[in-house]
Parts: C-alpha cells; sequence; structure tokens
C-alpha cells in the first residue's frame, strides 16, 4: 500500500509540473498576443490620423467655389439655334 501511495504522490508531482508548465505557456503565448494587438492599435492609429492628414491636404487643395468650366455652357448652345 506504501508503494501505492508513493507512486499516486510522484504521479500527482507530474502533473502539477505538467500543469504548471501549461500555464506559463499560456501566460507567455497571452503576453505576447496582447503585445501584439497593442501594436496592430497603435498601427492602425497611426494610418488613421495619416488619412485623415492626406484627406485635409486634397481638400484644402480643392476650391471653395465648384467650377463650372467643365459643364456645358447653355447659353452657347441656345445661341446657335435659330
Amino acid at each position: 500500500m506504501s508503494e501505492l501511495k508513493h507512486a499516486r504522490a510522484l504521479d500527482r508531482h507530474e502533473w502539477i509540473g505538467a500543469l504548471d508548465q501549461l500555464e506559463k505557456q499560456r501566460a507567455a503565448q497571452y503576453l505576447a498576443l496582447r503585445s501584439d494587438v497593442v501594436d496592430l492599435a497603435r498601427q492602425t492609429r497611426f494610418g488613421f490620423r495619416q488619412t485623415e492628414d492626406n484627406l485635409n491636404l486634397l481638400a484644402s487643395s480643392l476650391p471653395l467655389e465648384p467650377d463650372n468650366s467643365s459643364q456645358p455652357n447653355n447659353e452657347t448652345s441656345t445661341k446657335n439655334t435659330p
């Protein structure tokens, strides 16, 4: 009976060691994933700011009033008709 108790204690010790190892791996993977998500969020925020700056630059280069020169002038087409 003593050998059985000893074997169970060894088995329990091995299981606890294996579970501890798995927990350490899980914690390391979690920290790596969290770091990657934070990096992604920073890059996304930078990308949004860059896009906003580009849109503002584009908008500032556009005229304030629409340019009618690109649209056909109806007055010239009606003057030529009798």
